[in-house]
């Protein structure tokens, strides 16, 4: 489980890793990179910059990562009062807990608050992660980046009436479904053992969330 947390954890931080780039660029009045970040040694490509949350310990091949997505993704962040406030029993109702059979439902901690949080729980004796993002990106930016996750998968299958873009794939042995919201500006990684139960559980993920569920 310790290894699924940290896959999330380090591909959360690596998008928002390329959003602060493309923010210092433009406040020193230099033309962003719209590719990629200046290429880095091996033993600093996964070190945060100084103004972001600090990563979890241990560290992943920077090949495991999916691919950042092309663009400018430095989207002014709301004011403070305006962004969303990530909760699992909210994200994860009771209702829906009982429905799936879930226990153990808890937020493990924001990883860039208050705008991510992850959900861990379990069904039965398995673990799952669902982990929710929502960033300030437009939407070429948001396209993109699910494009470029999807590439990163091995086997990816796209899911019918999952939001507005939704596939399941492998990464390095775990399964690995994302998904972007259809009702919200916002995207979720889940990690388990059974691909039909992780559908059928991100469908009804997506139709409880709402924007006023992000209050």
């Amino acid at each position: 489980m310790r290894n699924i947390h940290l896959t999330i954890a380090i591909l959360t931080l690596s998008l928002f890793a390329v959003a602060c780039g493309k923010d210092k660029a433009k406040d020193e009045g230099k033309p962003a990179d719209a590719t990629m970040a200046p290429e880095k040694k091996p033993d600093e490509a996964m070190t945060p910059p100084a103004d972001m949350p600090a990563a979890p310990e241990g560290d992943m091949p920077a090949a495991d990562m999916p691919a950042a997505p092309e663009g400018d993704m430095a989207a002014t962040p709301p004011a403070a009062d305006a962004e969303p406030k990530l909760v699992c029993t909210k994200l994860i109702p009771e209702e829906l807990q009982k429905k799936h059979g879930l226990t153990e439902v808890k937020d493990a901690g924001p990883g860039a608050p208050p705008r991510v949080m992850n959900c861990p729980f379990k069904k039965d004796t398995a673990s799952y992660s669902i982990n929710i993002v929502c960033p300030t990106w437009d939407e070429p930016v948001f396209k993109t980046t699910m494009e470029n996750g999807k590439k990163s998968m091995k086997g990816a299958k796209d899911i019918e009436g999952l939001g507005r873009m939704g596939y399941i794939g492998d990464i390095k042995g775990i399964n690995m479904l994302q998904a972007w919201d259809d009702d919200t500006m916002c995207y979720i990684t889940m990690t388990g053992d059974d691909p039909a139960f992780m559908t059928a559980i991100a469908k009804d993920y997506f139709a409880n969330l709402k924007p006023e569920t992000l209050q």
